[in-house]
Order: C-alpha cells, then sequence, then structure tokens
C-alpha cells in the first residue's frame, strides 16, 4: 500500500486523526529494493510510463515480462492522466473496435473496487491484485487505484483537502458507477476511513461495503496508536513512506464520519446499503495486553470495537474474528475459509460453496470463444505473445486472423506460442 518513495527515513508523526495511517501498511509486504523493483518491472521507471513489449530473445527482458504475468495474472494497469494516477482493472472483456480492453467487463456480475491502506513503501493498487484475480475467475470485475502520495498516485497539495480529495474519488468510481453493475467497496485499514467518509457523503452510490481491520478513528484508538502501536514491529521490517502517511493523517483530519456520532448513518440514509465490517481480536491497532518480543499482543483486545463502530453503521455486519490482528488476509477461520474472501462473499452475496464450480464454468465459457475472438484478446492484452509476435515477423498476421476472423489459422498461431512459449520459460528457468 505504498509509494515506491526514495525517502528513506522513517518519520512517525505526532498524534492526530487517523494516525493509524502512518504505519499501516498491506498484506505484501516486502524490502524497499524490492517495492521498488516490482514498479519499475510492471508499470516503468517513470510516472506514467507504460511497459511495452520487450525482447523475447533477452534472457532477462522475458524473465521480467514473465515475472510481471504471474504476478498480476487478468489484472493489468493503466495511468490515468486525467485522475494522475495509476488504475488496475480485471481485464476479461473483449477488445473494442480500436482493439482497446474494456475498464470494466460488460458481462461481470458486479464491480469490486478496492482501497488499499497507506503508510508504508508497498501501499497501491497493486496490493490487491490476489483478490482481484480470484473475484474475475468468479465473473466479477475487480478495479482498485494508487490513492494520493502512494505509488503512482497525484501528489499534489490540493488533495490535503478532504472535499477535494473525496470528490476525486467519486471520479475514480465513474466508470463503475456508470457501468450498470452494482458496485461494492472493499478497503484495509486507512482504506476503511476513506471508504467510511465515501458513504456518509454519497450513500447512494453504492451497493455495499466491506471494511477490513479499520483504524484509530476515535480518539482512543489513536491515542494508543500513539503510545503502543507505533512501537511495535507487527508488521516486519517494513519502509515507512512518509508523505503517504503524512498525507493520510492530514486529510482525515477533514473527514466527518467518525465524528458524526452516527448522524446521517449511510445504512439508515439507504436501507438497501449492505456494510460488512471485519477486525480481529489481538488488533494491535487497538487497546489490549501487550508485551510480545516486539511489543505486540499478547491477549485478546480489551476495547469492544462492536460497541465503537455500532453507532456509526448501526446497520451492519460486524464480525470480530478470533486469533487474528491487522493482517487478517492469509487467515482462515475455524472451517478453513479465508477470512477475507468470506467477507467479500456475503457482501456481494456469492455463495462461495459453489467456488470451485463457478470457476470451471467460467474457464469454459472463456474455453468456447471462437479461436479469433481468443486471438485478438491476446493481441490486445498480452504483453509476452505480442514480444513473441515481434520477434517472429508475425504481428501483422495476427492482426489479419482477427480481421479475417479466421478461426483455423488463428488456432494455429496460438499453439505455435503456447509451444515457444513452454519452451522459452524450461530455457530461461531451468538451463544453467
Amino acid at each position: 500500500m505504498k509509494t515506491p518513495a526514495l525517502l528513506l527515513t522513517a518519520v512517525l508523526l505526532s498524534a492526530s486523526t487517523s494516525q493509524a495511517a502512518v504505519r499501516c501498511s498491506d498484506l505484501f509486504s516486502r524490502s524497499l529494493q524490492a517495492r521498488i523493483s516490482k514498479a519499475i518491472d510492471a508499470h516503468g521507471p517513470l510516472r506514467g510510463v507504460e511497459k511495452k513489449p520487450e525482447d523475447w530473445t533477452n534472457n532477462r527482458a522475458f524473465s521480467a515480462m514473465l515475472s510481471d504475468f504471474e504476478k498480476m495474472g487478468r489484472v493489468q494497469s493503466r495511468y490515468d492522466e486525467k485522475l494522475g494516477t495509476r488504475i488496475y482493472s480485471t481485464m476479461t472483456g473483449l477488445p473494442d473496435a480500436h482493439g482497446r480492453m474494456p475498464l470494466i467487463d460488460p458481462d461481470a456480475k458486479a464491480v469490486v473496487v478496492f482501497f488499499h491502506g497507506s503508510g508504508t513503501a508497498q501501499s497501491g493498487g497493486a496490493n490487491f491484485v490476489h483478490n482481484m484475480n480470484k473475484l474475475a475467475n468468479l465473473g466479477y470485475a475487480g478495479l482498485s487505484f494508487d490513492m494520493p502520495f502512494h505509488a503512482e498516485g497525484p501528489n499534489t497539495h490540493a488533495f490535503h483537502n478532504a472535499n477535494y480529495f473525496m470528490n476525486w474519488v467519486r471520479e475514480v468510481l465513474k466508470p463503475a458507477r456508470e457501468s450498470g453493475k452494482p458496485v461494492y467497496l472493499v478497503g484495509h485499514s486507512f482504506g476503511p476511513d476513506v471508504i467510511a467518509e465515501y458513504l456518509y457523503r454519497f450513500p447512494f452510490d453504492v451497493e455495499g461495503a466491506a471494511l477490513l481491520s479499520p483504524a484509530s478513528f476515535n480518539r482512543t484508538l489513536q491515542e494508543w496508536y500513539r503510545t503502543k502501536t507505533a512501537k511495535m514491529k507487527f508488521g516486519g521490517e517494513v519502509p515507512e513512506s512518509t508523505l503517504g502517511g503524512q498525507w493520510a493523517a492530514q486529510v482525515s483530519e477533514g473527514f466527518t464520519w467518525a465524528r458524526s456520532q452516527g448522524a446521517g448513518d449511510p445504512t439508515i440514509v439507504n436501507h438497501n446499503l449492505k456494510v460488512e465490517i471485519l477486525s480481529g481480536d489481538r488488533e494491535e491497532y487497538v487497546p489490549g495486553p501487550v508485551g510480545g518480543p516486539n511489543k505486540t499482543p499478547i491477549g485478546k483486545n480489551t476495547y469492544d470495537m462492536v460497541r465503537a463502530l455500532r453507532p456509526l453503521f448501526s446497520g451492519a455486519n460486524i464480525v470480530i474474528e478470533p486469533g487474528i490482528g491487522h493482517y487478517l488476509f492469509d487467515h482462515a477461520d475455524k472451517t478453513g475459509s479465508n477470512v477475507v474472501s468470506r467477507t467479500i462473499y456475503k457482501l456481494i452475496g456469492f455463495d462461495g460453496a459453489t467456488e470451485a464450480q463457478t470457476v470451471k464454468t467460467i474457464a469454459a465459457r472463456v474455453a468456447e470463444r471462437p479461436y479469433a475472438v481468443q486471438l485478438e484478446v491476446m493481441v490486445a492484452s498480452d504483453r509476452l505473445f505480442n514480444s513473441w509476435l515481434i520477434s517472429t515477423n508475425q504481428t501483422g498476421l495476427a492482426k489479419a486472423l482477427v480481421a479475417t476472423s479466421n478461426n483455423v489459422q488463428a488456432e494455429k498461431l496460438m499453439n505455435a506460442y503456447r509451444e515457444a512459449y513452454r519452451a522459452r520459460v524450461k530455457e530461461v528457468r531451468y538451463d544453467k
């Protein structure tokens, strides 16, 4: 959830609204160098630069493209010049007349928009790639973006103003809201703070939201952060994002939802709004007994998060999950179900018991597309495939097969690529 910042100095802010933003890192914690490498590999070294197909025959270039492909799956990103941020989406639709993939699949059941947290060098829209791919395999569209002062998000002073920022968020969500699909918001850590403010301001914009590990939204939690959480090392050696943390703390001072005492509760204003809230009973941002090796919790939280949240979202389903803390993405409940997936599924109305069969059904539907259509999708979205076409001088052929709907030759071309791909992967990974 953080900017690939070059600021290596870790500066913790003094107590202020949403202090949790200072140290709230995402699920995919890595070293700063790994994050910088990830940003360069996936997006190019400069803000807004899009990656082009690289030399298929160059081992280093091929490995970089392969790593990006395996990491991102069906998720692709583009830098939106108007919004000044990078947008991530599940490209599962079909190309338009200009060969461009739609941001939101017209056949998707719904759109799930993810909001990352703040305060570490890992924070950014790419943090939810795994969740987005999982939803894509179930027929849902996923969308995420880089928030201000994180990754490739905007970094102008105007975004310190809460009104300006929230109106910007609404513009980011505009394609989802105008898609005609149900829209759901999912956020972790500082993400729920932004989502909660959005719901209070625009309670009829979306169908529902999931707030995962909400933190520091009142004085008690802020003070706990200042005196305890900030001194813990529960997230590992996670590099801080000074600008990201400062921005999150400052912009949230203009948020009104946590100070509303329930006035304008969106679940009352909009009785159809679904809100799921998930927190652990060993949440590091919540008061409880500490004393672990890294000043971490050694017992259950002593502060009643349900009581703190209920007046603000009276119609929400609030779950305090046993035995887990702030980083809950990889945790399973007593039935073996991933707690985050379980929460999202409940939000969107998906029966998790049908997951395996749904994945098979969706995959079969995609495989039944005419070969020329499958080829068209690959030309429009697969950087590795286009690299191979360029290296073998077959780009023109591929486009011609698409234009003429030549399914027989399209199948042959794709099979030739798959054989070349397998051989190239083996050569790069296993040959010494």
